[in-house]
């Protein structure tokens, strides 16, 4: 937190449009090596100003070697975990303890994990992406037996008002169908253009989702 914390000052020091922003640990209990950047202003977070962070992280990219991107969610990151389900010849204790035998053993840098009894499940934030792609395409073999490494759905936002509406398989015109919606919610929006920029149907782990910028979080 603290060399984030230097380094926002130091920006804000060069850049005076840029309003206070505020840095908060991604976790009180683990070390981890991110964290989450906003303003600090109350009336600039309910009135959202996405444009002012975009500012922000076109310049924390520019000027060091830390990477800023927009968070998905409010919680850790979920572009960097992995999962494994077990059956019924392990439990999830002897998983993780298998898995973390593995990771060790093949330099996998874990940032947290943990096992859940009632999901069946174990879960794994990694330090580094390229790791993640390997098990993508390589699952680690316990005892004879591959298990497969999994995602959660989550699509990284390029800008702060995108927004994903997921499940449209069968919508021929997505973008149509859903600015219809908002004008029978909310009426005629000026010009007939509810989005600043659009993308068509486009496919994430076998899900077809539709991309779209809003001009504004509400419309009214």
């Amino acid at each position: 937190k603290e060399h984030a914390s230097s380094l926002i000052e130091s920006i804000q020091s060069g850049n005076l449009n840029i309003p206070p922003l505020k840095v908060t640990p991604a976790s009180n209990i683990d070390c981890l090596d991110y964290v989450f950047v906003s303003l600090r202003d109350c009336d600039l977070r309910e009135n959202p100003r996405p444009d002012y962070l975009e500012d922000a992280r076109v310049l924390i990219n520019a000027s060091s070697d830390v990477t800023a991107s927009w968070s998905p969610n409010k919680d850790q990151d979920k572009t960097r975990q992995v999962f494994y389900t077990t059956d019924a010849s392990i439990s999830p204790s002897e998983l993780k303890a298998n898995l973390d035998n593995i990771f060790r053993s093949q330099g996998i840098e874990v940032l947290t994990s943990w096992h859940s009894d009632k999901t069946k499940r174990v879960t794994y934030t990694l330090s580094n992406p390229t790791h993640i792609i390997n098990l993508l395409h390589q699952y680690p073999i316990i005892n004879g037996k591959s298990y497969r490494t999994q995602q959660s759905l989550v699509i990284e936002p390029i800008y702060g008002l995108k927004v994903i509406v997921y499940n449209v398989n069968n919508w021929s015109y997505p973008r149509q169908t859903i600015e219809q919606y908002l004008q029978n919610c909310y009426g005629q929006k000026r010009g007939n253009q509810w989005f600043i920029a659009a993308a068509s149907k486009i496919m994430k782990m076998h899900t077809v989702l539709y991309s779209a910028i809003p001009k504004s979080l509400f419309p009214l």
